[in-house]
Order: C-alpha cells, then sequence, then structure tokens
C-alpha cells in the first residue's frame, strides 16, 4: 500500500510539474508565496537568451520571465522532453520588453492563457536551432530557426489573449476552440497560423517595439498530406487582431473554419495547399482588403464574409452555397462550379 501511495504521489508530480530547467542552460526558477514561478533566464547571446527545460507548463498563478539586467531582446523557451505544455496563465516580462518563443515539439495547449510586456510571441512545435549572421565586422545576429514536421497546438477554454506586435502559431496542425485575442490595436498588429511542415526563421534584429518588419522568413519545404485538416477552428473558436494571416502548407492539407475571425483594422489573408470549408453560420470580418488563395476547392455554406475593401476569392474550384452578405468580391475559379443560390459577385 506505501508503495502504491508512493507512486501515486510521484505520478501527481509529474503531472503537476511547472517550469522544470533541463540543466542545459543557465537557467532558473523559483517559486513566490502565491505560486506565480520566477524564471531566471540565461545570459543573452548576441541578443537572444536561450533557455532549455524538461518541462514548460504555466498555471493559473502565472510566470515570470526576469528580463531586468539581462536585457534579451529575444527570449527562447525549448522544452527538451516528452510531455506537452499546458498554459493556463499569464506569462510576463520583467524588464525592458523581450520577443518570446515557446518551443515543444510534443505539442502546446493554452487555456486561458496571456503574454504580457512581450512584442512578438512565437508558439511552435518545431525544433530550435540558430543561425548566426556577420552583420558586421565582429557583430553577429543570431537568428532562431523552428523546423517543424510534427505536433498539435491547441487553443480551448479559456482562450489566449495578449497585446502583442505579433503572435505566430507554428506547428503541424493547429486547433482552435476557444477566443485567440491579440488587443493591439494597429493595422500592422496581427495574428498568423503556419500549419504544416515549415522552417521559420525568426530575425530577431527586429526590437520587441517594431511594428514595421515582418521578423518570419519562411522557406518551402512542403509535404505531401492530402485530405488533412491543418487548420480546424471549431464554432466556440475565434480570431481576433488587427490583421489575420493563415497558412497551411502540405500539399492537400486544407482549412475547416466554423467560428468567427475579425480583423479589425487592416488586412485578411489565407493561403492553402488543400480545401477550404466554411461551415454554416460561420464568419470573417474584415476592416480591409480580403485574399484568398487555395489549391484546392473553397466551400462557403452558409458562411458570412463582410470586408471594408475587396474580397479576392481564387482556387482551384469556388463553391458557393446560401453565403452571407458580400461586398464588391472577385471570384476566380480554374474549374466552374454552379452557385446553389444568388450571390453578389
Amino acid at each position: 500500500m506505501l508503495g502504491l501511495a508512493a507512486w501515486l504521489a510521484v505520478a501527481a508530480q509529474c503531472h503537476a510539474a511547472g517550469i522544470v530547467p533541463d540543466g542545459g542552460t543557465a537557467t532558473s526558477v523559483t517559486v513566490g508565496p502565491d505560486g506565480r514561478q520566477n524564471v531566471a533566464i540565461a545570459p543573452p547571446v548576441y541578443g537572444v537568451s536561450h533557455n532549455t527545460y524538461t518541462s514548460f507548463n504555466v498555471d493559473r498563478a502565472g510566470a515570470t520571465l526576469g528580463n531586468t539586467g539581462v536585457n534579451a531582446r529575444t527570449i527562447v523557451n525549448e522544452v527538451t522532453g516528452t510531455s506537452p505544455s499546458l498554459i493556463q496563465g499569464q506569462i510576463a516580462v520583467a524588464g525592458p520588453r523581450a520577443n518570446v518563443v515557446l518551443a515543444n515539439p510534443n505539442g502546446i495547449t493554452v487555456n486561458g492563457g496571456s503574454f504580457v510586456n512581450t512584442g512578438h510571441v512565437a508558439l511552435s512545435t518545431g525544433q530550435v536551432s540558430f543561425s548566426d549572421v556577420l552583420v558586421a565586422p565582429g557583430l553577429y545576429q543570431r537568428n532562431v530557426v523552428l523546423n517543424t514536421g510534427q505536433g498539435t497546438i491547441e487553443v480551448t477554454g479559456g482562450g489566449l489573449a495578449g497585446t502583442l506586435i505579433g503572435l505566430e502559431l507554428i506547428a503541424k496542425t493547429v486547433k482552435v476552440s476557444a477566443p485567440i485575442g491579440n488587443d493591439f490595436s494597429s493595422p500592422t498588429a496581427y495574428v498568423r497560423v503556419i500549419a504544416g511542415s515549415s522552417k521559420a526563421s525568426l530575425n530577431t534584429s527586429f526590437s520587441p517595439d517594431d511594428n514595421n518588419n515582418d521578423w518570419v522568413t519562411l522557406a518551402n519545404t512542403q509535404q505531401a498530406n492530402p485530405n488533412a485538416i491543418a487548420l480546424d477552428v471549431e464554432p466556440t473558436g475565434s480570431i481576433t487582431s488587427g490583421r489575420i494571416q493563415l497558412l497551411t502548407t502540405d500539399l492537400g492539407a486544407g482549412v475547416r473554419h466554423a467560428g468567427a475571425m475579425m480583423a479589425n483594422a487592416g488586412d485578411f489573408s489565407l493561403t492553402s495547399a488543400g480545401d477550404v470549408t466554411l461551415a454554416p453560420a460561420s464568419k470573417i470580418n474584415v476592416a480591409n482588403n480580403l485574399s484568398w488563395r487555395s489549391t484546392g476547392q473553397t466551400t462557403l455554406s452558409g458562411a458570412s464574409i463582410l470586408a471594408g475593401g475587396s474580397i479576392n476569392l481564387s482556387g482551384h474550384g469556388v463553391l458557393i452555397a446560401n453565403a452571407g452578405a458580400t461586398q464588391s468580391a472577385l471570384v476566380s475559379s480554374r474549374d466552374l462550379l454552379p452557385l446553389n443560390s444568388p450571390q453578389t459577385v
């Protein structure tokens, strides 16, 4: 009986493990009286603080990444263990604002997570590596490279929020069943989803206050993944930001959207290497222009697409069935498909 009790205690501790450094970097964690985890991050190399962990979980008490006196531009948190990450509370940077990366190839679930005092935030199931670039004699820039070929990011329950220059969700598959909100009111503030196999390079020379430059460069690593759903937005899921960019990379992997998306200050773009389906009652509202490109079939069934500017839908085939109101829309299709009800096109 004592042996069983001891085993159960160990199992509970493992399940409840928070942020646990793996000893590979100069990273340490203390826990305050309120349960908040305080991370002393590793000294930066060329502006990048690299921190490795056996687990990275944040409960409702939250976590602080201590950047006071460290002055990192980018804080990389890499999970080297075998368990997925669960983010249920606030992750804040103390001291100078920083870009934050959380990479866990085992997967990431966000349920009530938020970010404070951060510029760009990248959540990824990719493997981390670095590319050091000589930018001037004796001066190097360390870019973060995320090689993604597995893993799921899921936003559920309490959702994901922050006032961010940009939010990246980079994973083999992305599932959204709760609100994702970027509260930074700007046409350049964004949420970007990159679903599928990818190699993303993050340009860390951009400061956490730079909202005029895109810090992500994508290399072509397209793989075949026919009939897969790379991005799945459920009826309870939503994405709200100044602008929204959705990208699926694997050939044949598509998008299923049954929730709501609002680009409330800028543009909306979707590029899919597979079929795209908008379910009845799904919504996309865009302050400016909407651009939609799919190499598969696009089906709009009872969906509402509203834009203050132009709407450009193009794909292998576009089928509009009982769609909601649209403004001036350009629909171009290689194949002629029937329109099941009168449309404004």
